[in-house]
């Protein structure tokens, strides 16, 4: 019975403890899976940039482990000349996130 009671406790506050991380992360999406996370969004001005910028922050400042190597950007566009509109640099602690 007490194994039961752990793993619905530790069910409980991985749930609570994922609701803050989305709660901390707005106007953009989040895919959770396991131990990783994704955020996205559709860029269509400089200020949708800077609004994921501005989360990819508050991520990095909710968590307090984070595996920088696995850390890339990846961009979709319909035109290959929208790629040089708005620019599409990505950093994390002043550092440069590289692109897949």
């Amino acid at each position: 019975m007490p194994g039961r009671l752990h793993a619905r406790l530790s069910h409980a506050f991985l749930v609570i403890y994922i609701h803050d991380l989305v709660d901390n992360c707005e106007n953009v999406n989040i895919y959770l899976l396991a131990n990783n996370a994704k955020l996205y969004t559709y860029i269509k001005y400089e200020q949708d940039r800077i609004v994921l910028q501005e989360n990819v922050e508050n991520f990095v400042d909710w968590t307090d482990k984070l595996n920088m190597p696995k850390c890339k950007v990846m961009l979709f566009n319909h035109c290959r000349h929208l790629s040089s509109l708005v620019p599409t640099i990505y950093t994390i602690n002043n550092t440069k996130l590289a692109k897949l």
